[in-house]
Order: structure tokens, then sequence, then C-alpha cells
């Protein structure tokens, strides 16, 4: 109401006209976000429909690997408790929480990892290749600067930004207006249709082709399959591609999290080697991602 006041007593005034602008297209987009999650949030708690809530994974260095996603991908720390050995920290691109106007956004938790040095005394880590890359859609430019600042690498940057991680993630970013930018985890499964077929039946997730959007990036491979709840533009989707090679998960990705109208927390169940966890609604409020 300041910023219309002011830009109605001086409408020639650009910089308050850009503000006045700015403003309301985040109170639009805040308002289809609630709208959204008012329809969303009854259907998971009564069990109607899952949610992919969050990814987990273990680094040696948790500051520097929230360095990256804050700083250089635009990422806010939404919680983090411990210290040392026992540090988790929980990322988003806003309020994870379904009940929050601007939240219902999917969470990246990193934790410590709890590798032992080798025999040289070096702490590394092993990747691995079943996570092809995460996906994630900004609506302002990714921080060039700051991903080699924070310790991450850039592979390619015409079109679209292939990163690493401090920690070694693949992370693939584009420029683009998206509910939650955070948009896909892309895995390389040996057989796409066992996969799929499983955590349609486990979870109810629903299949439909990649929507590679990007004429820049990469096409995923023949014979891919995107799962996802509600709608594949919106929420968190699992990218599941083929692959001949010898897959390993490594010891970087713990997992995914769905969440449920489930009462309890469930142990993982492991599909095409990748753990899923299901976390009840009321769980995930207080603390998103596998315990």
């Amino acid at each position: 109401d300041d910023a219309k006041a002011a830009y109605e007593a001086e409408p020639d005034d650009e910089v308050l006209k850009g503000q006045l602008n700015f403003f309301e297209k985040q109170v639009d987009k805040t308002r289809a976000n609630a709208e959204f999650l008012d329809a969303l949030a009854p259907r998971v708690k009564s069990g109607v429909e899952n949610y992919t809530g969050a990814m987990t994974f273990q680094v040696q260095d948790v500051a520097m690997e929230v360095d990256f996603w804050t700083k250089a991908c635009g990422m806010r720390v939404t919680s983090d408790v411990g210290s040392g050995a026992e540090r988790v920290a929980t990322l988003a691109y806003g309020q994870t929480s379904l009940y929050a106007d601007d939240g219902g956004k999917a969470a990246l938790v990193i934790k410590q990892s709890t590798k032992p040095p080798s025999a040289e005394g070096e702490r590394t880590t092993d990747v691995g290749n079943i996570l092809s890359y995460i996906q994630i859609t900004v609506p302002f430019g990714l921080r060039v600067s700051q991903i080699y600042e924070s310790g991450g690498d850039l592979l390619y940057g015409f079109g679209y930004f292939d990163m690493r991680s401090p920690g070694g993630i693949p992370v693939r970013g584009q420029v683009a207006t998206r509910r939650d930018p955070l948009e896909v985890v892309a895995l390389n499964v040996k057989n796409v249709k066992e996969a799929e077929k499983a955590l349609v039946a486990k979870f109810g997730y629903v299949a439909v082709k990649p929507l590679d959007t990007n004429k820049y990036a990469p096409k995923s491979p023949l014979g891919s399959r995107l799962l996802a709840f509600s709608s594949p533009t919106k929420t968190l989707g699992i990218l599941l591609q083929p692959s001949r090679e010898n897959l390993r998960r490594g010891d970087v990705f713990d997992g995914i999290t769905v969440v449920s109208g489930a009462d309890v927390f469930a142990d993982a169940d492991v599909f095409a080697d990748v753990p899923f966890f299901s976390q009840s609604l009321d769980a995930f409020q207080r603390a998103p991602g596998a315990s």
C-alpha cells in the first residue's frame, strides 16, 4: 500500500514503478502458491496423494556445501542444527511447510559425512554414478563467481549451467520461472520400466515423458521417464534414465524422502539401489528429510 501510494503521488518515477511492479508480481506469485498448497496439503494429510519432500546428502565440508547452494544457487537455509559430525543443514527455495503461503518447497538436506579417513589420512567421498544430476530452475541468473568462490566448479555455461558442488554433487541449472526451483533429481537405472512400476506401486507416482523444455540442454536419454505427484511442472520430480554402466550409489547421496499421511517414519525402501524414505507429514513439518 505504501509503495502504491508513493507511485500514485509520483507516477513518473520509474524506480517506484519498477518497485511496485515487482511487489505486485511477488504478491501474485505467493497467492498462486498458497492456492496450490490449499489443494495439496489436505490430499497429503489424508493419504490420497504423496509428495516428494527432500533429498539427503553427506559431504565432507557442510559449510562449503551450504555456501555453494545459497550464494551460487540462491537457496536459503531453513534449519541448521548440531555441530561437527552431528551437523545437519536443511536448504530450500522458500519454506518447506505445506501450510505456509510461500511454502511447499522441496528440501535439500546436507549432513556431515561420517566416512573415516583413508590410511593416508585423506577424507574423500564417492559421489557414484546413480545420481545423474539435480536440476534447478531459478528466476534469476546463477552467480558464476560464487560457484568458484564456494569451492564448486562450472563445467559448461551456455544456455544452461553444468556445475559440481564442493561435495561433488552434479547440478544442472537454468534460468526460468517455476513454483519450486528445485525441479528434478535425475537417476541412472538399469531398468526404467521395472523402477517405474515399483515406484508407482509403492508411492503412487504418475509417470510421464521427460519435459526437456530447455533447447540448449542435453535431451533425456531415449526411454527416460519422469515421475511426479500433483504436477511435474510444480513439484520435485524423479527422472529415471536408462544406463548400461555399472552403477553405484557411492557415499554422498543418501536418498529421497516421500511425504505421506502415514503416522510413522518408515525404514527405507530401496528402488534401483536408491533409498526412498517414507516420512509422515507431521514429521516433515518439524524436520524434512531422512533421519
